[in-house]
């Protein structure tokens, strides 16, 4: 097994449809020569509710960690993210979608660690997850209903997390616009 704390460990959060998986594929390009691995928070997530044959819906996503937490105590799936991040083998790990303060804890228990806060603003992130539809449900989703979501007990948090961060950029306009912010952040960590 790879020992992780030998790697960097970049934690990204941002809003949903901000462009955090944007933000690896990008950061696996400009780190040439090094390799670059993830571990998103909601994948295991997903398995869960798969695991039960519940459907990935933006609703149940943010509800199960809530109950994981009061079932089985604050940071639950900080510490699933954490065993799974000790066994990846890369040279940069990102663990994406932080959250939660136990989940910058986590990050910060890596000895090379940056927290990254990605964003945009909310009509720009509702076009994007509407195309994108990676969610049950979300291609019919309103507006309205999208910025009702931003105030769940996970949603919420995320701009208090984003300002404390490492490192933060705006992803508001082109792929280019951002690639750049992402080589100037490339360029700070090493």
């Amino acid at each position: 097994m790879h020992n992780v704390r030998m790697s960097f460990i970049v934690g990204v959060t941002g809003e949903k449809g901000s462009g955090k998986d944007t933000f690896i594929s990008l950061l696996s390009e400009v780190a040439r020569g090094k390799s670059v691995k993830s571990v998103n928070f909601s994948q295991i997530l997903r398995e869960t509710l798969d695991a039960w044959g519940i459907p990935c819906t933006r609703a149940n996503l943010q509800t199960l960690p809530v109950i994981m937490d009061k079932a089985y105590g604050v940071g639950t799936l900080s510490n699933a993210v954490y065993a799974r991040a000790l066994k990846v083998d890369a040279d940069i790990v990102v663990l994406t979608g932080v959250r939660w303060p136990t989940d910058v804890e986590l990050v910060r228990r890596f000895p090379k660690n940056r927290l990254v806060y990605v964003t945009a603003s909310p009509r720009v992130r509702y076009e994007r997850l509407h195309a994108r539809g990676e969610n049950v449900g979300e291609k019919e989703t309103l507006f309205e209903q999208f910025m009702q979501e931003e105030q769940a007990a996970n949603e919420v948090g995320i701009p208090i997390l984003g300002a404390s961060a490492d490192y933060k950029m705006k992803n508001e306009t082109t792929v280019e616009a951002f690639r750049e912010a992402v080589e100037k952040f490339y360029r700070q960590m090493q």
